[in-house]
């Protein structure tokens, strides 16, 4: 393990880097989250602009 560590893969060395450091993999998560829900809401304004803001407002 510590050959390995001492190598520093570039993607392997990164995670295990990440996995040592529980805040920033935390960061990390949260990062992760706001951008899928970010691409939610870019995929829900989209299909709402399409249909055409009076379907929004019927609602």
């Amino acid at each position: 393990m510590n050959l390995a560590l001492h190598k520093k893969p570039p993607l392997g060395g990164f995670l295990l880097r990440i996995d040592k450091d529980t805040n920033y993999n935390f960061i990390l998560l949260i990062i992760e989250k706001l951008i899928i829900i970010f691409y939610l809401l870019f995929l829900l304004w989209l299909t709402h602009q399409r249909r055409g803001i009076s379907h929004v407002e019927s609602t």
